[in-house]
């Protein structure tokens, strides 16, 4: 049936019909997964804070998609007796699913409110959204909880739901929903695009949600940014875009995307933000018009997609708010081969190119004319793409990187690999895009330049790969350092991820080897890091030959066991900010703050500024201000 493109065109249009609750003390509460989206366009409407509820279904042991009822924060719990009774579900059986089901609630909000603290519902309006309601179990125990935590009224805002569910709803004050069909077959026969939604998705809505709300302020005081739908004519017909943009603008990505995709993708809005929030402007665009994508072999035109994109770009040349911008593409599938096309073209200022899980091949001979940077990123289980990537990189002599995410598949779907490939995105246009914040737009060349990573099992991958690239991109040679020899195990979020093979100890290092020394994060990382003698001794012995040192996240944690904190300026993760203060040093929340080549940063999102710090004190060389 599909009357709903997605989860975000469900949640604008839900946020028009609740438009009259704007500057009504509103808070939008999220029912992760599936509702966050929703819900992240309900409060973008409503310009009022995000948060979720966490429940969970109760599923009948024999079907477990049917519910029997639902858990939620703080011990909240609804049953429904008419389909207990019906299953014949057992007593025994019923707590066995909920000790299941609690488990997996306790690790999902820790996953979502770490680093954030519970809004604050006294007094306030709640509105609970989902991406729809089907017995209406969630739904009944989320109202429940918001109305637990003191909200004064609570609203439900759903895009669809059964007629005869909603008449039975007593928990809300108010239903707001879309559609109420008589009979619902299943929430996703509503949407064209119902793809499921992930932990990491969350997050990072989540994220961007406090960041707008923080963006206000300036946004009132003249400095809005621009955030619009656009359209860009050429050859004849009207192409249907989304551009994003930061005030001043410096950077823009053009989005290609594979086939049968388009600008309403949730894995490219998914990596879309992820570069927003690194400084970068994004053009998510249709390169074929609606009539044309009836015809299957225009999705595979290569040739036309890439004169589309060269449109585009010149259509950013030709506004006066992106016309001193530097452009670049990132690809899908065959909205890779499109774009290595395009940037193949003499006359294309490209500044970089991305290819996700792509099609670089497609470009054929022009591979060879391509001069912009270009990342490759293709998932290690998609066997038959990255030959083709491989092959690809080949014919290429632009520089170029080709980056495997492990254990990801053509569409990385797989919990974490999307994250990993955005990361590596943003990365690489930061780079190559944006003056003064990459080894390469910075001028940095440490080329020859020896630096140490010291860490062990239990970092966090992202904090380890991310400056490792860096380094290598500027001309370092890193090397992994670790207490013990052998392999260590990298860790995105708590699911497992690489395992990376260690250069040396930390017994057999030596920091006259070296020009510079990084500590990722990780809680269980830093953890064992800071108990380890030859870590600490390791550490230590940069700052007594003034060499920088760069720490991320956790990665503070060995520095205050090494007796090298005091009276020095620095951030962390923010848990760790009373043990740093209690070592004697000086703490702030910023993004990076840097003290006589002491580098650090707070978490993952702040890395495009903790790497360009990195480089710059590398560059730098020693710092005789401060010693140990």
């Amino acid at each position: 049936m599909g009357i709903f493109e997605d989860r975000r065109d469900a949640g604008r249009q839900l946020g028009l019909r609740l438009a009259h609750l704007r500057a009504q003390d509103a808070v939008v509460l999220g029912l992760p997964r599936g509702g966050v989206p929703v819900a992240f366009e309900v409060a973008a409407a409503l310009d009022a804070p995000l948060d979720v509820i966490v429940v969970r279904k109760l599923g009948v042991p024999v079907e477990p998609e049917l519910a029997m009822g639902a858990i939620g924060e703080d011990g909240t719990y609804a049953l429904d007796k008419y389909v207990l009774s019906l299953m014949k579900v057992k007593q025994e059986e019923l707590l066995a699913v909920e000790r299941q089901e609690r488990a997996l609630l306790d690790a999902r909000v820790a996953r979502f409110r770490a680093g954030r603290t519970r809004m604050d519902l006294h007094g306030r309006i709640a509105v609970v959204v989902d991406d729809g309601i089907a017995t209406g179990s969630t739904a009944r125990v989320a109202c429940s909880i918001a109305r637990k935590l003191g909200a004064a009224r609570v609203i439900l805002a759903v895009p669809v739901a059964p007629a005869d569910t909603l008449t039975t709803l007593s928990e809300p004050d108010e239903v707001v929903c879309l559609a109420t069909p008589r009979q619902l077959t299943a929430v996703g026969y509503y949407y064209r695009n119902f793809s499921p939604t992930s932990d990491d998705e969350v997050v990072w809505l989540l994220d961007a949600a406090a960041e707008r709300l923080v963006r206000a302020p300036s946004a009132a005081a003249g400095n809005p940014g621009l955030d619009e739908d656009v359209q860009i004519q050429t050859d004849g017909v009207w192409l249907q875009g989304h551009m994003n943009l930061p005030v001043p603008a410096t950077g823009v990505v053009v989005f290609a995307h594979g086939s049968g995709s388009g600008r309403h993708s949730p894995r490219n809005q998914f990596v879309a933000t992820t570069l927003q929030r690194a400084g970068l402007g994004t053009l998510l665009l249709d390169l074929l018009s609606p009539e044309e994508e009836l015809n299957r072999a225009n999705v595979f035109d290569i040739e036309l997609l890439a004169r589309r994109l060269a449109a585009a770009a010149g259509w950013l040349g030709s506004r006066p708010d992106t016309a001193s911008c530097s452009v670049g593409y990132f690809g899908a599938s065959t909205g890779a081969g499109a774009a290595l096309w395009a940037a193949a073209e003499h006359e294309a200022q490209i500044g970089a190119v991305v290819s996700r899980g792509g099609r670089p091949d497609l470009a054929g001979p022009r591979l060879a004319l391509v001069r912009a940077p270009t990342l490759l990123i293709v998932g290690s289980a998609d066997h038959r793409v990255l030959e083709l990537n491989r092959q690809a990189q080949a014919l290429m002599h632009c520089p170029s990187r080709l980056e495997l995410v492990r254990g990801a598949t053509h569409l990385f779907e797989e919990p974490g690999t999307l994250e990993k490939a955005a990361i590596l995105a943003r990365d690489w246009f930061v780079q190559y895009l944006l003056p003064g914040q990459g080894g390469h737009m910075s001028g940095h060349n440490i080329a020859g330049k020896k630096v140490a990573f010291l860490l062990t099992d239990g970092v966090e991958q992202v904090e380890l790969t991310s400056p490792w690239n860096a380094v290598k991109d500027a001309g370092g040679e890193p090397t992994l350092v670790a207490p013990r020899s052998g392999t260590l195990q990298g860790y995105k979020g708590t699911e497992k991820g690489e395992t990376f093979h260690i250069d040396m100890t930390a017994a057999e290092a030596d920091a006259a080897d070296f020009h510079a020394l990084v500590l990722p994060g990780g809680v269980v990382n830093a953890d064992h890091l800071r108990v380890d003698k030859d870590a600490q001794a390791f550490a230590r012995s940069f700052f007594e030959q003034h060499k920088p040192v760069a720490a991320i996240c956790h990665g503070p944690w060995l520095l205050i066991d090494a007796g090298v904190v005091r009276g020095r300026n620095l951030t962390s993760y923010r848990t760790l900010q009373t043990d740093l203060k209690n070592a004697g040093a000086n703490w702030s929340d910023e993004e990076v703050v840097v003290d006589h080549g002491l580098v650090t940063s707070r978490n993952p999102r702040d890395l495009p500024a903790f790497n360009a710090k990195l480089l710059e004190e590398i560059a730098a060389g020693e710092h005789r201000g401060k010693t140990a």
